[in-house]
């Protein structure tokens, strides 16, 4: 039996993406680019392997959701929020 360890670490960046498209009295609105890191871990335990322990973080830089408008160059806050960060663990089993 042979114990199968599985990890997993996601980066990722985007750049400004539209939010609300205005009616043209005010400017657009655009949520700001932000980085998101998550990382997996998961490994099988147990004598055949069914049960899968599993360990997951996301948003571990706490990155802010964060959205402006831009009106001639300058940007202007529109809503920020902390979206936190998140851990979770599982354990799975798997009928054979």
């Amino acid at each position: 039996m042979i114990k199968q360890t599985e990890a997993n670490v996601n980066f990722n960046v985007f750049g400004q993406r539209l939010v609300v498209v205005s009616a043209g009295a005010t400017p657009d609105v655009y949520e700001q680019a932000r980085p998101m890191l998550n990382f997996t871990l998961s490994q099988k335990i147990g004598k055949d392997d069914r049960f899968k322990a599993t360990l997951r973080a996301n948003n571990i830089l706490n990155s802010a959701y964060s959205s402006a408008n831009i009106y001639r160059g300058e940007l202007f806050a529109y809503q920020r929020q902390l979206l936190g960060r998140d851990f979770s663990l599982g354990i799975s089993y798997t009928v054979k």
